[in-house]
C-alpha cells in the first residue's frame, strides 16, 4: 500500500508495470478484508487502459488517475 486517504476511505498502489496482474492486487485485497470501511481502492499504473476488476479494485493508468483526482472524480 502505497497512499491511504482520508480515514481509510480511499487506498492507492502505484506500480511501474503495464500490465498489474493479481499478485500486484494482494496489499489492496488484504487492506480489505482487515478494513471493511475503505471505500475505493486503486492501482495507479503504466497500464494503457482502466478496468476494474471482479472485487472492484480501480486499475488506472497514471493519466487517469491524474485527470480525475484533480477534477474531484474519484470520490464517491
Amino acid at each position: 500500500m502505497d497512499f491511504v486517504i482520508d480515514d481509510m476511505a480511499y487506498a492507492v498502489e502505484a506500480k511501474a508495470s503495464a500490465a498489474v496482474h493479481a499478485d500486484h492486487l494482494k496489499g489492496l485485497r488484504e487492506l480489505a478484508r482487515d478494513h471493511p470501511k475503505v471505500k475505493r481502492r486503486f492501482v495507479v499504473s503504466l497500464d494503457p487502459k482502466p478496468r476494474l476488476t471482479d472485487d472492484r479494485i480501480e486499475i488506472l493508468p497514471y493519466s487517469v488517475f491524474a485527470e480525475r483526482l484533480w477534477a474531484g472524480a474519484l470520490r464517491g
